[in-house]
């Protein structure tokens, strides 16, 4: 028999699933909280248990697929793989990521934009946030980018170009452009602060 930690995680997953299938299937605007709670085959306490709102299933989803990548990315990262060309393979596959999601990616963007700093997740298996000051951490110690620079402040910088990058491109999608405008911007950035 099943422990309470396993059925919760179930459910959890079966609400995942679900607004995955209705985002793909109506579009992230015309899903409702309803209608995934309805196909989770849960009633609407048991949604909200898990979820505040349908932007935290969203939050929950890039977490979920970002935490895959990103632990192997780390642990190469701490074996000395150029921690620039990793930022940069990172950005193009979150270019990647946010054209394969189209229909999720402004509330995405907008839902970081509007969380407090108490939700805020730093680490870097689980956050994009994380994730860019540990590859500019890494940067540092490899000497590729100057020291004098705080990383959190990279950081912020980089996460507000992706923002208005992903916020563009979507206004006029070309396919296979995202990531490559990405590490423009990228590459922009790092002319005044590379070794």
């Amino acid at each position: 028999m099943a422990t309470h930690k396993e059925r919760k995680q179930k459910t959890k997953l079966k609400i995942i699933d679900s607004a995955k299938e209705l985002f793909n299937a109506k579009g992230y605007d015309n899903t409702s909280v309803d209608d995934v709670y309805r196909l989770a085959n849960i009633s609407k306490g048991a949604f909200y248990k898990h979820f505040k709102s349908k932007i935290d299933i969203i939050i929950s989803i890039a977490r979920e697929e970002n935490s895959f990548k990103s632990k192997e990315v780390l642990d190469s990262l701490a074996n000395g793989v150029d921690a620039l060309d990793t930022l940069r393979m990172y950005l193009h596959s979150l270019g990647d990521w946010f054209e394969a999601r189209q229909s999720i990616s402004q509330a995405l963007i907008i839902a970081s934009l509007t969380q407090s700093a108490d939700d805020i997740v730093t680490d870097p298996r689980y956050s994009s946030r994380g994730f860019i000051n540990a590859t500019l951490q890494s940067a540092q110690k490899q000497k590729t980018i100057i020291n004098e620079v705080d990383t959190w402040d990279l950081t912020s910088i980089i996460g507000g170009f992706i923002v208005v990058t992903v916020l563009g491109w979507l206004q006029n999608p070309i396919k296979n452009e995202l990531g490559k405008l990405l590490n423009k911007k990228l590459d922009i950035l790092l002319s005044g602060i590379q070794l």
